[in-house]
C-alpha cells in the first residue's frame, strides 16, 4: 500500500521518555461555515466507524467522498485534478465546480443542498492507495464560496486517516474588506438610515462582488445596517458600451442596466428602495479585477445619484473595497499546467498545484 501524508508522526516527552502520539485512524466530516452560508450554515462535527465513508473514482479522473451507506445527513465532496494529472498530496488552488485542463475541481453538497457554481481551494493532507489503485486512506481540508466570492464554508474530511481534525481550517479564496459611506437627503435612496448617513463595514460574510455583464463591478450586501440588525443594499457601475472600466470620471450616468449605449450605468439601492429612473455620475480613483474570475479586487469610487431627474433628492457615497485573494496572481500557461515540474523543470509557482502549499 502507498501512503503519503504531509504530517510527520508527533512525539511527546512524558516521565523522561519519548512516547509516540500518533492519532488512530478515523472517519469524520467537520465543517465550520460562516453563519448562514450555503450549502450549510451551521457547524458540523460528524464521526463514523473507521473505513465506513464511501470513496469512489480514481486519482486521474477525480474522487467523490460521501457519508456511509444509511447515514444521515447526506453530504458529498468531489475533488478533481487539473486535466489528467493524478491527484497527489499538496494544495490545489483557484478551483471551480468542474475541473478543466487549466483549473482543478472542487464541489461540496450537504443535506440535499448544493451550489450551481463553486469557487474554492483544497489541500490533500493524506492519500493512500492499494496496488489496484483503490483509495485506502484520505485526508482533505477544503474551503468553498458558493455562487460567488461571498460567505464561505470550510471543512475537513477524513477516511481511514491518521491526520487529526483539530487545528485551523483552510482559508477561502477571497476575503472582502472596506466600507461604503454615504449621505442621503430626505426622500433619497439611503434616506431611511438614521440621519441619512451611513458608514458600513464590508466583509466576505456580508458582500458578494462580481464583474457584471457590462464589464463593471457590482456588489450585493446582506448584513447589519445603521439602525437595522439585518438589511441589504446593492451598487452597480458600468462604462459606456464597448469601453474598458477604469480610473476616470463617468458623468451623465443613468440607471444600470437600462442605460443607453452612449451612457455609463449606475444604480444604488438600499434596503428595498431604488430608483425607477435616475441621473448621476461617478468617479473611479482605483480599480483592478482578478485575472481568473474577473471579480473586482480593488475599487475606490465616489458616486452621486438622484432619482428621476436633476432636481431629485441627492445620494452621495464612496465605496472603498479591497478583496484579498489566496493563490497565484494569474493563470499559468496551459502547457505548463498540463506537465509535471519534473517534465518542465519549472518551479511549483507555475501551476495551480503546490506540493508545499506555497500560497498558504
Amino acid at each position: 500500500m502507498k501512503r503519503y501524508t504531509t504530517d510527520l508522526l508527533a512525539f511527546a516527552f512524558a516521565a523522561g521518555s519519548l512516547i509516540s502520539s500518533a492519532v488512530a485512524a478515523q472517519d469524520a466530516l467537520v465543517v465550520q461555515p460562516d453563519t448562514g452560508a450555503f450549502p450549510v450554515g451551521t457547524n458540523q462535527n460528524l464521526s463514523y466507524a473507521t473505513g465506513a465513508i464511501r470513496v469512489t473514482g480514481n486519482l486521474t479522473s477525480g474522487l467523490n467522498v460521501s457519508e456511509p451507506t444509511g447515514a444521515s445527513p447526506f453530504w458529498s465532496l468531489s475533488i478533481d485534478p487539473i486535466g489528467s494529472t493524478p491527484l497527489a498530496v499538496g494544495c490545489y488552488e483557484r478551483t471551480l465546480r468542474f475541473s478543466s485542463q487549466t483549473r482543478p475541481g472542487l464541489d461540496f453538497a450537504f443535506g440535499g443542498s448544493g451550489c450551481s457554481s463553486v469557487f474554492g481551494r483544497y489541500q490533500i493532507r493524506e492519500l493512500a492507495t492499494n496496488q489496484s489503485g483503490t483509495v485506502t486512506a484520505l485526508a482533505v481540508d477544503f474551503a468553498i464560496q458558493c455562487e460567488s466570492y461571498g460567505e464561505a464554508v470550510s471543512g475537513k474530511v477524513r477516511f481511514n486517516s491518521t491526520v487529526p481534525t483539530t487545528g485551523g481550517f483552510r482559508e477561502p479564496v477571497a476575503n472582502s474588506s472596506g466600507s461604503l459611506q454615504f449621505s442621503a437627503a430626505a426622500g433619497a435612496i439611503g434616506g431611511s438610515a438614521p440621519g441619512g448617513v451611513a458608514n458600513i463595514a464590508l466583509s466576505r460574510q456580508t458582500l458578494r462582488p462580481i464583474r457584471n455583464f457590462e464589464a463593471g463591478p457590482s456588489m450585493d450586501y446582506n448584513g447589519p445596517l445603521p439602525g437595522d440588525p439585518s438589511g441589504f443594499w446593492s451598487l452597480d457601475f458600468a462604462p459606456i458600451e464597448g469601453q474598458v472600466f477604469g480610473v476616470g470620471n463617468y458623468p451623465n450616468a443613468t440607471r444600470f442596466p437600462f442605460q443607453a449605449a452612449t451612457a455609463p450605468g449606475l444604480d444604488f439601492s438600499y434596503n428595498g428602495s431604488g430608483c425607477n429612473t435616475l441621473v448621476g455620475g461617478f468617479n473611479v480613483s482605483d480599480v483592478s479585477f482578478d485575472s481568473f474570475d474577473q471579480i473586482p479586487t480593488r475599487l475606490l469610487a465616489s458616486f452621486d445619484q438622484r432619482c428621476g431627474n436633476a432636481q431629485g433628492p441627492l445620494t452621495s457615497g464612496v465605496i472603498d473595497l479591497t478583496v484579498s485573494m489566496k493563490g497565484p496572481a494569474q493563470l499559468p500557461p496551459a502547457d505548463l499546467l498540463m506537465k509535471s515540474s519534473f517534465e518542465t523543470g519549472e518551479t511549483t509557482s507555475q501551476t495551480l498545484f503546490s506540493p508545499t502549499c506555497q500560497w498558504d
